[in-house]
């Protein structure tokens, strides 16, 4: 468990609280992040503004709070090579979404 203050550095300095969790056993893993604007602005107040430019579309960043959960299994776990599999969910104000990732570490 952490919970930690950062700051923005793209819109100015306004402060962010941020809570995550991370578990781990054997092969699976289990990651929570949650991020809260202080003000009960939004995380990104420019998002309106520059949209897509910002942050390639993703509409959380307008939200005065974000939410991440994601669950996965390292497939391949090797000194040289890992292969994890991963359900993502994003939470936020008004917003609901689902990705299904597949990730490739080589370490030469």
């Amino acid at each position: 468990y952490r919970k930690r203050t950062a700051k923005n550095h793209l819109e100015g300095n306004a402060p962010k609280k941020i809570f995550d969790i991370q578990l781990q056993y054997q092969r699976l893993f289990y990651m929570f992040c949650c991020i809260a604007d202080d003000t009960g602005g939004r995380l990104f107040p420019y998002y309106n503004r520059y949209g897509a430019i910002l942050d390639q579309g993703e509409p959380f960043y307008a939200s005065p709070w974000y939410s991440r959960t994601d669950i996965g299994y390292a497939l391949i776990k090797s000194n040289h090579v890992k292969l994890e599999a991963s359900l993502d969910f994003h939470a936020a104000k008004d917003n609901l979404s689902f990705y299904q990732r597949l990730i490739l570490q080589v370490n030469f």
